[in-house]
């Protein structure tokens, strides 16, 4: 980071340093609670859903701890969300566990033929060690079979009790 960068970067923090996406969120959570990290248009127009960064990095961490319970640091864990707060919350959590998340669509029920071997050819090059997902999702892609995800634990976020939140263990990252 250039000197200058370095003096923008610190007076947009109040000089507190912040090197990684999870310090960014942590230092946020706690000094910009109730402001709102995301917002996204439901209906693609009006119908607003927010998370503010309090509730953003509290389910980030509920995520993370439950993943670091299941993965090793660097583990490429798979995306399975449409876009929204859930998939936020799950790209964070993965930030969060110190794994590398990589998203993906679901596939579509009306179009199989096509959306199903694009979905596994995402999971057979990602080698995920994990898949998360919505309960709804997982319980539509039990009736798919993508062989190359075969014995890979599913764990829906959803599902996640938020009190594990505590258990979180920040990542052993830096941001140089």
């Amino acid at each position: 980071m250039s000197r200058r960068a370095d003096r923008r970067h610190h007076s947009l923090t109040g000089g507190v340093d912040v090197s990684t996406l999870v310090d960014l969120l942590r230092w946020r959570a706690s000094g910009q609670a109730d402001r709102a990290g995301y917002r996204f248009l439901a209906d693609g127009e009006s119908n607003e859903i927010s998370l503010t960064f309090r509730e953003l990095d509290h389910q980030a961490r509920a995520i993370a701890a439950h993943v670091q319970s299941l993965t090793r640091a660097g583990d490429r864990v798979l995306l399975l969300y449409p876009s929204g707060p859930d998939f936020i919350a799950a790209f964070f959590g993965c930030v969060y566990a110190g794994v590398i998340g990589v998203p993906t669509y679901p596939p579509d029920p009306a179009r199989l033929t096509r959306s199903a071997p694009r979905f596994e050819a995402i999971a057979r090059d990602a080698r995920p060690s994990l898949v998360l997902t919505l309960e709804a999702l997982r319980n539509l892609m039990e009736r798919i079979t993508v062989e190359s995800l075969a014995g890979t634990n599913w764990i829906s976020t959803d599902r996640i009790a938020l009190d594990g939140a505590d258990d979180w263990r920040p990542p052993a990252i830096s941001g140089g």
